[in-house]
């Protein structure tokens, strides 16, 4: 999964729905079934910015600005994908905040930084 880490790195704009655009054609490239805005169901309907599936192999990813916001934790351990990406896309990254809400993530998953080109991988 290295690969992913470089391509997604390759991405250049702070555009919201450019980077969900970006990220779903990569998956649909490599021949995963990709949408954006799917649904999840926790104590409430959410949507993540991007999911692929192919097989039983299943990816959410949610892009976040300079920090993990505890709603895109929430709604990916809701989804319970095989791999949780976090991109964030914030020329400031607060690595501090970013960090100190790894113990709330309950499945394997990748950080990455845009602006930066830092990214973390978190087993569970």
């Amino acid at each position: 999964m290295d690969f992913l880490v470089e391509d997604l790195l390759k991405i250049k704009t702070a555009d919201h729905s450019k980077i969900q655009a970006l990220i779903k054609r990569y998956f649909y490239d490599l021949g995963y079934y990709s949408r954006t805005e799917k649904e999840v169901w926790r104590d409430r309907k959410g949507r993540i910015d991007v999911f692929a599936q192919k097989g039983g192999y299943t990816v959410g990813i949610e892009i976040d600005h300079c920090s993990i916001r505890l709603n895109s934790i929430e709604k990916l351990n809701a989804l319970k994908p095989s791999l949780a990406v976090f991109v964030l896309k914030g020329r400031v990254f607060n690595w501090e905040k970013t960090y100190s809400r790894f113990k709330l993530l309950k499945v394997k998953s990748l950080i990455v930084h845009l602006q930066s080109g830092r990214y973390k991988w978190i087993y569970h």
